[in-house]
């Protein structure tokens, strides 16, 4: 209904941001098709109004649901482009949210290297964000390091040693911040 009203009212920043979340809500259900549909509606309509920074966030979620469907490449490619459009905007948060959907594809790809480098990247902003994102970079930074290889397993349990005692203090603590020294 919301939808409805907003086409009716002319209001298309509020139609774009209904097509984006219905097309979210079909990708957890595994409706496919309805959920491209939406999700790229919701970026067209996004690329008319010259909203960058809500397109990139769009084509963001077209990766998401990419890579739920196991479309890695075509996943990579959307995040690649939501990062670029988010460095291009200056938001920080969300190019780092970006460079960790990135690292996800890479260290399915086995690339460990470049996964590692764009997870060092994106902590900085991170860590001036919400708690999450700075433990799943953590995580992946762990994963990529330990599947380089067996010549840094000190470093590899350090940094786990360090997640998980991130994760217990913010138990207690959730407005802790994180300062990532060692990787």
């Amino acid at each position: 209904k919301a939808l409805a009203f907003f086409r009716k009212s002319g209001d298309d920043f509020h139609v774009a941001h209904c097509l984006g979340e219905m097309g979210n809500c079909f990708s957890r259900l595994g409706k496919a098709k309805a959920a491209f549909g939406h999700l790229t509606e919701s970026r067209m309509v996004y690329r008319r109004l010259k909203a960058q920074a809500e397109e990139a966030k769009a084509i963001r979620c077209i990766g998401v649901h990419n890579a739920s469907l196991g479309k890695t490449k075509s996943a990579l490619a959307c995040f690649q482009k939501a990062h670029d459009m988010f460095r291009k905007e200056g938001d920080a948060v969300h190019q780092s949210l970006a460079s960790l959907d990135i690292a996800k594809v890479w260290l399915g790809q086995k690339k460990y290297e470049q996964a590692l480098s764009i997870c060092r990247e994106a902590l900085p902003a991170l860590e001036k964000n919400e708690l999450w994102e700075v433990k799943q970079a953590m995580a992946y930074i762990a994963e990529a390091i330990e599947q380089k290889g067996a010549q840094k397993p000190n470093l590899v349990h350090k940094i786990l040693e360090h997640v998980a005692a991130f994760i217990r203090s913010a138990q207690f603590n959730p407005e802790l911040k994180f300062s990532p020294t060692m990787a």
